[in-house]
């Protein structure tokens, strides 16, 4: 369901983008008038990123994120418009006021959200309270899982019973929807809880929100271990990872993932103070999963267990979120221990060392390749392994790490740093030759892959400076003085706002469509401007910029004309035209 345009201005006019941002860049400093700081949403040591109070917008001038504070949560959250203007109502106080127009799955959405949020607190009780709960929570302690881990994460067990959904139908929930929600199955016609007899760990989507479950077995007998909810409108196991609501907070304040395997793994780092440990549902990260690590943090640190699947999901893992220029590591374990192990066995300070030694993905690959070698190495294995190292290196396309990473190799393997550049170029020239014309490049630079670049002139960028002091001023300028694509967008977009309605600056972003970078990049620009009359200054531009073109069409047809055909009135106005420039300065 879509909100009305009036409860979407009521809740801009009540936020302050400085508290908004505050909650995810820490450390923002007063500069001037504006705020500065380390730019969430890429790796930074030189802080970039402004936000500005007055205008009510951001803008980084190291990766030209910009806009106001919805866009700002959208992009830290990764939400949708809607999950945005529901997130800050709720924090602005504000209420929302529906529009008649519905999304046509919401009241289903609402319904099952229903159903999942009463399953997990239903389940919570039963594992603290049910004496059916005896041997999982006999399991937890023997885990070393605390009463306040248990709370945090609302830990729940699932009898084998009919209570859960003889409570269900006294509120009202049809089977239909228990089914849809998957916290019911039919087997041989008789409707039965799902995941009874299992250990249950509720999934939360980023506001906190029960989105799903994962169920764990205490008997052995039973597989698979572990089971998920179905797919379904709320639950997509392909983008949502466990732990990310609950570490939220120190992953925006570290701006650090540590990536592991199991729901346990999570539980226990965050119990001993890792809190911004997450993890895949139970199976293997994607592409979704990238880009929202990518959103979430800076780095990515990957845990998971340090069996033979555990490194070939590790170095896959490391595959996948290389292309979105994440900074990921590898963390190498001792070879008897799980994660959840060395916590409770060595402390977080020995935990912690291992995931500061952790390597980063070529060497972690480079060392497993060659773990069962013994003795020197022959000329064909180290050309075997470079080759196999070649194919993850050229999973990143930055050129700086590629370089470390291949002189790292040469050094491993006891080879000339130049013929390893050298065949490592050779590989990758015969991919790019053979690409078929559809496939993208991970190579930088490569038209498919860059990200368009903002384009407008010096003369653009000053004048549309001077129209975001004073937005009025747009009806002055003509579609002829903007070349570019983007300059001009944003010239249209001023023209569209009301400079003396409070929030313009965010109305201009939205109606600027794909100049937005440019014209939150301008605001920024803007607001740093003093000293200067808009419009005085904007006349003097205009006017400087008619006599240069009438001064250059003079020129062409004084070139044109013969010494001795040359009209007295044409070198005259020459002359006029030169000295008002001069003066124009």
């Amino acid at each position: 369901m879509g909100v009305t345009g009036d409860t979407v201005e009521a809740i801009r006019l009540k936020l302050d983008i400085a508290d908004v941002v505050s909650d995810y860049v820490p450390n923002l400093q007063r500069s001037g008038k504006n705020l500065k700081g380390l730019c969430p949403f890429h790796n930074e040591k030189t802080p970039s990123f402004i936000v500005s109070p007055e205008r009510q917008t951001f803008h980084c001038f190291g990766c030209g994120e910009g806009g106001d504070a919805f866009s700002f949560v959208m992009k830290a959250e990764n939400l949708t418009f809607p999950e945005a203007i529901e997130k800050l109502a709720a924090k602005t106080g504000v209420p929302l006021v529906q529009t008649e127009k519905k999304d046509r799955n919401y009241e289903e959405k609402m319904g099952l959200k229903a159903i999942l949020d009463f399953a997990s607190s239903f389940y919570h009780s039963q594992l603290l309270l049910s004496s059916a709960a005896d041997p999982a929570r006999r399991y937890l302690a023997n885990r070393k899982v605390s009463k306040e881990s248990l709370e945090r994460f609302q830990l729940g067990f699932v009898p084998d019973s009919s209570v859960f959904l003889e409570e269900a139908r006294k509120k009202g929930f049809s089977e239909a929807r228990l089914l849809a929600a998957g916290v019911a199955v039919k087997i041989n016609g008789r409707l039965r809880p799902s995941f009874f007899g299992r250990i249950l760990f509720p999934i939360r989507d980023s506001k906190g929100g029960v989105v799903g479950f994962g169920g764990r077995v205490l008997n052995s007998e039973i597989q698979p271990k572990y089971l998920n909810s179905a797919e379904s409108l709320l639950f997509s196991k392909s983008r949502i990872l466990y732990g990310v609501f609950e570490g939220l907070s120190s992953i925006r304040s570290n701006r650090e993932i540590i990536l592991m395997e199991g729901y346990l793994d999570v539980l226990m780092a965050h119990q001993y103070g890792i809190e911004s440990a997450v993890a895949p549902l139970g199976t293997a990260i994607t592409s979704e999963h990238a880009k929202t690590i990518k959103r979430y943090g800076a780095k990515t640190v990957i845990a998971f267990d340090p069996d033979s699947a555990g490194r070939t999901a590790a170095l896959r893992s490391a595959e996948i979120l290389l292309p979105e220029d994440i900074d990921v590591r590898v963390a190498v374990l001792p070879q008897d221990k799980d994660p959840d192990e060395i916590l409770i066995e060595k402390g977080a300070a020995a935990f912690k060392t291992l995931l500061d030694k952790a390597l980063d993905p070529a060497a972690f690959k480079t060392e497993i390749l060659l773990s069962g070698e013994k003795g020197p190495l022959s000329s064909s294995k180290k050309s075997e392994v470079a080759h196999e190292v070649f194919a993850l290196i050229s999973k990143t396309s930055d050129e700086v790490l590629r370089s470390d990473w291949l002189r790292s190799l040469s050094q491993r393997l006891q080879i000339s740093e130049d013929s390893l550049r050298m065949e490592f170029k050779k590989e990758a020239d015969k991919k790019f030759r053979f690409r078929r014309p559809y496939e993208s490049s991970d190579r930088k630079g490569d038209l498919k892959t860059s990200p368009a670049k903002v384009e407008a002139s010096p003369f653009e960028r000053q004048v549309l400076c001077l129209m975001m002091k004073n937005p009025s001023l747009a009806s002055i300028a003509e579609e002829t003085h903007f070349r570019s694509p983007d300059a001009k967008a944003t010239w249209q977009a001023l023209l569209t706002v009301e400079p003396h309605v409070p929030g313009w600056p965010a109305r201009l972003l939205e109606n600027a469509g794909p100049a937005k970078p440019l014209a939150s990049e301008l605001l920024m620009i803007a607001d740093s401007m003093e000293g200067e009359d808009p419009q005085q200054e904007l006349n003097r531009i205009f006017t400087r910029r008619r006599l240069e073109e009438r001064l250059r069409e003079l020129e062409g047809r004084i070139h044109s004309q013969q010494e001795g055909e040359l009209h007295p009135d044409l070198r005259l106005e020459y002359q006029k035209v030169l000295c008002e420039l001069k003066g124009s300065r």
